[in-house]
């Protein structure tokens, strides 16, 4: 069965714990492509640990021009078995979905896999100010995700601009860098409403190898 455009759009659901290599990104130290984020440099761009280019699998499909305005798409009609990487990813930027599709998929009526698809909780897209491209990130390898012990490290509702009202999937987040992230996230001057999602029961964050993760919570005596 063919997913749907609108559903994969965000790439935002089922839990990941430890995505720590592949992809299309890695974290460095660095400056930031969005006012008030600082993260890593990469080939062709420069962002929150991300390294991959600015294509969004064509001419143009990538431009951008202010945070929060970029989004992810499958590169390829059907995407892959299992959960995405970036590697089947582009970013893009508003309004560009429709013809990004047409530019990777020509003939959508053809055979797909009959296989188990899953979401990707962590990937997001950000636009590099320097660059005025859109980049895709895993959250975990970037250094939004960097910690040094547990305490370092909360839960984020989804990895939109709000998590008041969000439908997302939770994640682990730097705390000192939530901010950051949110920059990267919303649009200038874009208002959320003020309400504090309850965070899920049986799992919490932790710092493993340097990274935030949602780990299960181990009952007393478990």
């Amino acid at each position: 069965m063919r997913p749907s455009t609108t559903a994969w759009l965000s790439l935002l659901a089922l839990p990941l714990f430890s995505a720590f290599c592949g992809g299309k990104s890695i974290v460095e130290e660095g400056t930031g492509g969005a006012a008030g984020a600082t993260g890593a440099t990469g080939t062709g761009a420069t962002g929150p640990g991300a390294t991959g280019t600015t294509s969004g699998g064509g001419p143009g499909f990538a431009a951008c021009d202010a945070p929060g305005t970029c989004t992810l798409a499958l590169d390829t009609c059907c995407g892959p078995c299992g959960m995405p990487t970036l590697d089947d990813v582009d970013a893009i930027g508003e309004g560009a979905a429709e013809a990004h599709r047409a530019a990777v998929c020509p003939d959508p009526s053809g055979p797909c896999p009959a296989c188990a698809q899953q979401l990707n909780p962590t990937l997001f897209a950000y636009c590099d100010l320097a660059a005025k491209g859109c980049v895709e990130a895993d959250l975990p390898l970037t250094e939004f995700a960097a910690c040094a012990k547990d305490e370092d490290c909360g839960m984020r509702l989804g990895l939109g601009c709000c998590e008041c009202g969000a439908s997302g999937e939770w994640v682990a987040v730097a705390s000192a860098r939530r901010a950051d992230l949110e920059a990267l996230l919303c649009k200038q001057d874009e208002a959320c409403a003020n309400c504090a999602p309850e965070p899920p029961e049986g799992v919490t964050p932790a710092c493993e190898m340097g990274r935030c993760v949602l780990k299960p919570v181990v009952p007393p005596g478990g």
